[in-house]
């Protein structure tokens, strides 16, 4: 099973019996010229495309890659056409995507320097759109969204609405009404038509954005109303990244790293000795591949304003630093942290990765959209994060320890935080169950501050679950770069 969720959760299912994997379909298209050819195995125009089934959530996209020749064509080079109709079809950056259910049929065509037209084959796309739309043990009104996160002219989201616990039939959807959460103006839907396995007819609220921007809804029927539990929907004009290939989908089998969180301030006149013994676990050949370095600042310039991550992750003295949110060390010292510190990864990497992660990110201006996909090893309830860290920071920090050292450069310091759950649960957005094999993607739409430097970014993506009734963190990986992207990482 494949899944696929947003910022703000999405509920799309997909069978992979259907989907495969996105890297391993592969349409093979043939040089049909108009005026002219060529002989060879690199002669002529060649296509690929990565996916030939996708959602039909305008976000899931079928990436197609050509050449002429040898040499790589961009979507400045070709021009794409709907076979059917012939008419010119918008694509950028080479990858469809559409919210409409259906097929569409593609061709590309080329014009080489001498003017001459080269075709290649038609390619059929399946865009599929399956929802959850099973009952729930939920009293009153409830609304879900298949897609919190849109890119503009390209997909809608499809609101399921349950009234104590069941879909509303097509026969009363028209009584539902909705309405814009900034002013409580009713909101005109259209409708998607959706057949359920067992035949029944629904017809969906459907909302397909006009321009770039943030809107709210709540819905009413019958006597109850989500007016305390608005829908927020995001439109972005950035292009929506493809899934991640999977070279090896049948492997579940994870290399394991851990998260360390180190919580500090340039206040706090003890944490050199926290931050020399973590140079100290870097330093060791041993610890240096296995542990991901995260710096979570409180009450200085480089803490996230107004979010105090620090006290939602249940850190109230400095310094302290955990392991995947499951191991607490505090300051006994620098000897006695890099030993607490290195006992604390090899607890913690003793453990199977329950998961493993991959990813791929656009960055257009100032906003930066990631997809993350998180495939697990064993079934359980998967959780994913993504932090945007910046290195190179420079400020005086306190140093009542009597240390020697550069304290006054700080590294991997924590400037978004995209993993809040719940209103003090920062320790991943829900996946839902997952089995043995099953991925989950999940998008995150990040504004990064024009003062931030982009060349010293990068994203921490972490994947946690449930163990003995706590939420930890099973596997974490990160990026070299804002717009380098990650494959799942097999033993």
């Amino acid at each position: 099973m494949k899944k696929i969720f947003n910022t703000f959760a999405s509920f799309a299912i997909l069978s992979m019996v259907l989907f495969g994997t996105t890297s391993c379909l592969y349409g093979i298209g043939h040089d049909e010229e108009i005026g002219g050819g060529g002989a060879g195995n690199n002669e002529g125009l060649k296509v690929n495309v990565s996916t030939t089934v996708i959602y039909a959530d305008g976000a899931d996209m079928a990436t197609f890659s050509a050449t002429f020749n040898g040499e790589t064509l961009t979507d400045g080079d070709v021009t794409f056409y709907n076979a059917e109709t012939d008419e010119l079809l918008n694509i950028i950056d080479m990858s469809f995507s559409t919210g409409t259910k259906g097929t569409t049929n593609i061709y590309l065509k080329y014009t080489d320097s001498e003017g001459k037209e080269h075709m290649s084959e038609v390619f059929t796309i399946q865009a599929i759109l399956e929802f959850d739309l099973s009952p729930i043990e939920e009293d009153g009104l409830s609304v879900t969204a298949s897609t919190r996160l849109l890119q503009l002219n390209n997909g809608s989201t499809v609101f399921i609405v349950r009234y104590n616990g069941t879909v509303v039939g097509a026969d009363e959807i028209g009584k539902v009404k909705c309405y814009d959460a900034s002013n409580d103006t009713p909101v005109a839907l259209t409708t998607t038509e959706i057949t359920a396995e067992d035949g029944t007819l629904y017809q969906l609220l459907t909302y397909t954005p006009s321009e770039a921007g943030v809107r709210s809804f709540w819905f009413s029927y019958k006597t109850k109303n989500t007016l305390d539990t608005p829908i927020q929907i995001r439109t972005v004009d950035t292009p929506i990244p493809a899934s991640p290939a999977d070279t090896q989908p049948s492997n579940t089998s994870f290399v394991r790293r851990v998260m360390l969180q180190q919580f500090t301030g340039t206040w706090c006149g003890n944490c050199p000795a926290m931050i020399a013994a973590i140079e100290n676990v870097y330093a060791n050949e041993a610890y240096a591949d296995r542990a991901i370095h995260v710096s979570i600042h409180a009450s200085d310039e480089f803490e996230i304003p107004g979010l105090n991550l620090s006290g939602r992750l249940g850190v109230g003295s400095w310094p302290t630093v955990k392991v995947d949110f499951a191991y607490t060390i505090q300051n006994y010292g620098v000897e006695t942290n890099t030993v607490s510190i290195m006992s604390a990864i090899n607890s913690a990497c003793a453990a199977r990765a329950k998961a493993g992660i991959a990813a791929r990110t656009i960055l257009k201006d100032n906003t930066l959209m990631i997809r993350a996909s998180v495939k697990a090893a064993e079934q359980g309830e998967y959780f994913v994060g993504a932090w945007l860290l910046e290195s190179g920071l420079y400020a005086n920090q306190a140093n009542s320890s009597g240390l020697i050292g550069d304290f006054d450069h700080h590294e991997n310091v924590v400037r978004i935080a995209d993993s809040r759950e719940g209103s003090s649960n920062f320790k991943g957005h829900s996946l839902g169950v997952l089995g043995e094999g099953e991925r989950a993607d999940y998008l995150f739409a990040m504004e990064l501050d024009e003062e931030w430097k982009r060349e010293n970014c990068h994203v921490v993506l972490f994947v946690s679950t449930i163990e003995h009734n706590e939420q930890v963190v099973t596997n974490v990986a990160r990026t070299t770069a804002l717009t380098s992207g990650l494959s799942f990482d097999y033993k």
